[in-house]
């Protein structure tokens, strides 16, 4: 049960021991506390890790919890749970079960508030499954299918300026609606969803969407094109994810009874010692705490915290995405810098790519650990150029230096007002007031599983230098045994205590980094140093290093005009027994850029001893496969023509539903400013004044809606005593104005607060048609193809503008008809345009029979056979006989629309030739990774695949590299040689597991 923290706090003065648990995306972390009977005060006594158990075939995080705790137990000789697993001592812990946050996000333009909603996300800590606007490379349909295999926890939905138009953001929340996504766990419950865009359209969208999501309203996100508005947002995004998506993870409800008091959210808990040692310190300083899906960093500067999360920089479900941002900017050198020589760009991708579809798998060999602390630098340098982007607006000042005179005259003016300004840095703003730069920081605290682990000081003093290139005088410490989240929901019960504990069991003192700044040059003096008890003294040139392992008293001096080492001071004094690590790089724009593990220093030389990985490839256990039954629902992307019925046998290739036209498109028609802003109709007016109902089929131009004339004012045009639809409306009570429509559909919805929208109706006739751009532009054929704003094949919606001039003398052409662009007559300069669309068919999948089905948009089949799963694969889905091959030379003619199994591992060129030849899929146990992106052009980055513009499905078996599938499997094969597969390459590595499919059915159990 339950206690408040007071009562807590006397029930521990009671107890003599504590149990503290993080439950991290990866590893569950138990901590158990005793006290000394002599002194009173509390020690770490054990701690023990173990896999988080969120995903099948656990499915209930307490198993894990027990697991850790079990063992701590059987060590300790303490009982901590009994036979029925409940907990004989308090128990408090953190979490961020289940893989973090993940979000789908909308917005209504890709560089404008699509870009905003990102980064309020990202900075939110979420993980973004997929990023929508108006102006995405998505089809409706396509869109519709992926929201619907997301799963996310939450949705963000921006959109617009304030006062900006509507349609885009109800288009979005259209195809929301329609594609009715469902959550990563306990999918009967609402997803939160919040809107954070226009505020014009706050109610409209409440109307629509509150009843399927858990709608909330922030205020907008972008109220202006040149003003961000994003805490707000964050803070709403912090609070449901710790009261409604952290309690959706299995077996959250159970572990609510378990513990004393209320579970914090893991980066809280952090947040809240971070606070506690900041002011113990009084020191500007950054926390950084890695884990396997998320980066957090925390800093404290001139009194102030911030917070950021980067959701997609981790070493073990994040890790190709760290190598994924690097590649953006074409830096493999990045990584490799920090290696030895010989592994190679491949054997480095291909560890990457593995180790983030294998993501609890723990470094083995030396070889591993060195790519992973490489990654580890990259990841600390992207998440904290996030930080800075997120929240310090940056000033840079070079400017200043170019002119002596106002250099002399701002520095002057800064030593009036008792501050020193570095012209030597980039400045950042800390609030209103504040200012700092990076040798203002004066600690750096390292925290998480790669840090704490490390075999050496070096590699620890390596990772968080190199990471975060500190200058002037920072000194480095590290959280040891990993317990930084651990005190924070400590702190919620005995601050005193938690600090206490964190001091003395948690920080660990590392060591002292010197980084000269300012114009420092490659071989030109840097840093003048003096032992002061030896008197020896050191000349360090630019790009050189000196270590000094065991400390020292030591007087430093900038080597030369212009360098520095702390807001213009040249000479710093230090006496300590912690390694000093004298960085004489530069920072900045004056950096030379040679990475320590290359340098003269051999403590941190990287040695060669070979590339090797011990990562455990999937194997296929053949003897425990067995027929099962199987049970799949089919979703249309949305209402269509279900072509089954209940009872009907169908095969995995049938098609069972069909979708003949785009979705409807949404006309907004805003009844509450018929009368102008000033004169809107009340709730009271709509009501009476409404001459339309839900369902009704409207014609352009039929009256909607009547108004009293001081509603309308004299602004519209008064109407006569007869009645026609052309506008004209009879009344007793006097003259009345009417709201007419200006366009043809169905009415979907009338809101209380007066909108109506109507959505098309598809009554298409398919015929084409012409439209001849030069003769309406008075202009040359040639010219008219140049105004030209969409390409052939393009879809293009009724009254879209096609075709444009430019200049002082504007001139439209829009649409006719909704349809699609199927001839441009450069000759004529016409287009043709016809809706034409070639229906969507939705297949069955599996053989079966159709147990349930809604007749227009959803059917489940029940069936039996063999499924089998992939490592990791890439594409939708596809259906073909299967048909199998020993190598890539083996692939020819015969194999069009058929899913090729292949024994051995594929490259580049099995992928060109299979999508020449109009190969269905493939199933191959792997491909290195450099091979994948020649082929493909991207990056894998976060492994949440499926999307892929390519012809057919990919299923690899075993990962990334070069593999072979064992002979038992391919016998196994070679029995539904011919036989029709359904395989599905969608995979999903983070914040929840889906592999990719191979689904043998129509068996027989």
């Amino acid at each position: 049960m339950k206690q408040d923290n007071n009562n807590l706090q006397t029930f521990l003065k009671d107890n003599r021991h504590l149990l503290i648990t993080d439950i991290g995306s990866t590893t569950t972390k138990a901590l158990l506390l005793e006290k000394d009977p002599v002194t009173g005060r509390f020690f770490f006594r054990d701690q023990c890790d173990a896999y988080t158990t969120v995903e099948k075939p656990f499915e209930d995080v307490r198993a894990g919890i027990l697991t850790a705790v079990k063992k701590i137990q059987e060590r300790s000789g303490i009982s901590l749970v009994d036979a029925e697993d409940k907990f004989t001592i308090p128990y408090i812990t953190t979490s961020s079960a289940g893989g973090g946050l993940q979000m789908i996000v909308f917005g209504l333009t890709k560089v404008a508030t699509g870009k905003t909603a990102k980064q309020t996300a990202y900075g939110a800590g979420g993980v973004i499954l997929q990023t929508f606007t108006i102006d995405d490379k998505f089809d409706d349909l396509e869109k519709m299918r992926t929201i619907r295999e997301l799963y996310p926890d939450m949705i963000l939905m921006a959109g617009g300026f304030d006062g900006g138009s509507e349609w885009g953001v109800m288009r979005q929340a259209q195809m929301l609606i329609l594609s009715e996504p469902k959550p990563k766990f306990k999918q009967s419950e609402k997803i939160p969803l919040i809107y954070c865009g226009n505020e014009n359209t706050r109610d409209l969208l409440q109307d629509m969407l509150e009843k399927p999501f858990d709608f909330h309203i922030t205020p907008n996100i972008r109220p202006k094109i040149d003003k961000l508005n994003v805490k707000p947002t964050k803070d709403k995004i912090h609070q449901l994810f710790k009261e409604n998506v952290m309690e959706r993870a299995p077996g959250y409800s159970e572990l609510v009874k378990m513990v004393s008091t209320d579970i914090l959210p893991t980066p809280t808990g952090v947040e809240k010692t971070l606070k506690l040692y900041a002011e113990k310190i009084e020191k500007n300083m950054i926390i950084v705490d890695m884990g396997g899906a998320t980066t957090d960093i925390y800093t404290y500067i001139h009194k102030k915290y911030h917070r950021t999360v980067a959701a997609n920089i981790g070493l073990s479900y994040s890790i190709s995405n760290i190598l994924a941002t690097i590649m953006e900017r074409k830096e493999m050198e990045r990584v490799r810098q920090h290696l030895p020589a010989s592994y190679s760009e491949k054997d480095i991708r291909n560890y990457i790519s593995n180790k983030s579809v294998y993501p609890q798998y723990l470094p083995l060999h030396s070889s591993e650990s060195k790519i992973e602390q490489a990654c580890t630098v990259e990841g600390f340098d992207i998440a904290w150029e996030q930080h800075i982007e997120m929240n310090f607006k940056p000033r840079e000042l070079y400017f200043w230096e170019k002119t002596n005179l106002i250099e002399k005259l701002y520095r002057k003016f800064k030593q009036i007002n008792g501050n020193h300004l570095n012209f030597v840095e980039n400045v950042y703003n800390v609030g209103i007031e504040k200012e700092f730069q990076m040798s203002d920081i004066e600690v750096i605290l390292g925290s998480g599983g790669v840090i704490a682990y490390a075999s050496s000081i070096e590699e620890q003093i390596f990772m968080l230098n190199e990471g975060f290139k500190p200058s002037g005088i920072t000194k480095l410490l590290i959280d040891k045994p990993f317990k930084v989240s651990h005190m924070g929901v400590l702190s919620t019960i005995d601050p005193e205590l938690a600090l206490k504990l964190f001091c003395d069991e948690c920080v660990k003192e590392l060591a002292y980094v010197i980084a000269p700044v300012g114009k420092i040059r490659k071989d030109k003096n840097a840093l003048f140093i003096k032992d002061l008890n030896s008197q020896r003294n050191y000349l360090i040139r630019g790009g050189e290093f000196i270590y000094f392992k065991d400390g020292g008293n030591f007087e430093f001096k900038g080597g030369g005009k212009g360098i520095y080492l702390n807001q213009k001071k040249r000479i710093e004094i230090l006496k300590t027994e912690l390694p000093v690590l004298v960085d004489c790089r530069g920072r900045e724009k004056n950096f030379i850029d040679v990475s320590i593990m290359k340098s003269n220093l051999t403590d941190f030389s990287t040695g060669d001893d070979g590339f090797t990985t011990k990562i455990p490839i999937n194997k296929i256990n053949i003897d425990n496969l067995k027929i099962e039954k199987l049970i799949y629902t089919r979703n249309l992307p949305y209402d269509g023509k279900v072509t089954v019925a209940v009872g009907d046998r169908v095969l995995a290739e049938n098609v069972i539903g069909r979708n003949i036209f785009k979705p409807p498109k949404l006309y907004i028609l805003d009844i509450r400013r018929f009368g102008g802003y000033d004169k809107a109709a009340t709730k009271e007016d709509i009501a009476k004044g409404l001459m339309v109902k839900v369902g009704e089929k409207i014609a352009k131009g039929d009256p909607l809606f009547s108004s009293k004339p001081e509603i309308t004012g004299t602004s519209h045009k008064k109407l006569d005593d007869s009645f026609t639809l052309s506008g004209d409306i009879k009344s007793s009570s006097g003259p009345k104005h009417l709201f007419l429509s200006p366009v043809r559909g169905k009415v979907t919805k009338i809101s209380e607060s007066g909108v109506i929208i109507l959505e098309e109706i598809q009554d298409y006739d398919g015929q084409p048609i012409v439209v001849d751009i030069a003769k309406k532009m008075l202009v040359s054929p040639k010219k008219a193809i140049r105004m030209l704003k969409y390409k052939e094949g393009d879809f293009v919606r009724k009254d879209t503008i096609i075709a444009e001039t430019f200049g002082f003398d504007i001139k439209l052409i829009k649409s006719p008809i909704s349809g699609f662009i199927r001839k441009v007559d450069k000759k004529e300069g016409s287009i043709t345009i016809q809706y034409d669309m070639k229906p969507l068919e939705t297949k069955a999948y599996i053989s079966g029979k159709v147990i349930k089905s809604d007749n227009a948009n959803k059917v489940t089949i029940e069936g039996s056979g063999y499924r089998l799963k992939g490592v990791i694969g890439f594409g939708g889905e596809n259906i073909g006989k299967l048909a199998i091959i020993t190598t890539v030379s083996d692939l020819n003619e015969e194999h069009k629309d058929k899913i090729v199994l292949i024994q051995n591992s594929i490259d580049q060129s099995f992928l060109r030739e299979a999508k020449r030849l109009g190969i269905k899929g493939i199933i191959a146990p792997s491909i290195d990774n450099d091979e994948w992106i020649k082929f493909y052009g991207k990056e894998v980055g976060v492994a949440l695949t499926g999307d892929e513009d390519i012809p057919f499905s990919i299923i690899l078996m075993m990962g990334f590299g070069k593999y072979t599938i064992t002979d038992d499997t391919i016998d196994f094969f070679k029995t539904y040689q011919e036989h029709s597969i359904s395989i599905n390459g969608r995979t999903q590595i983070r914040a929840g597991i889906t592999r990719p499919e191979i689904v043998i059915s129509g068996l027989e159990i």
